[in-house]
């Protein structure tokens, strides 16, 4: 038999690692974007709530994977 099992959990643990810091770096984009300040009905305030749209969309899908991935480890 081959060592491979270690090689599958330290992919594992990099992977679960991105997920987290790639939702830290959208969380901060969200407050990012909530400090802009746009005036009501400004081409500022449509893109900040386009940009927004899309990080949460983002954000979702992550989370998605992290469950994803998390639903498909063996129970300890």
């Amino acid at each position: 038999g081959g060592g491979g099992g270690g090689v599958a959990a330290a992919l594992k643990g990099v992977i679960a690692q991105r997920l987290t810091v790639l939702n830290e770096r959208l969380t901060r984009q969200l407050i990012a974007l909530d400090g802009v300040d746009a005036a009501e009905g400004s081409d500022a305030r449509a893109f900040r709530r386009e940009q927004t749209s899309r990080v949460d969309a983002l954000c979702a899908r992550v989370e998605a994977l992290a469950v994803r991935r998390a639903s498909s480890e063996p129970a300890a």
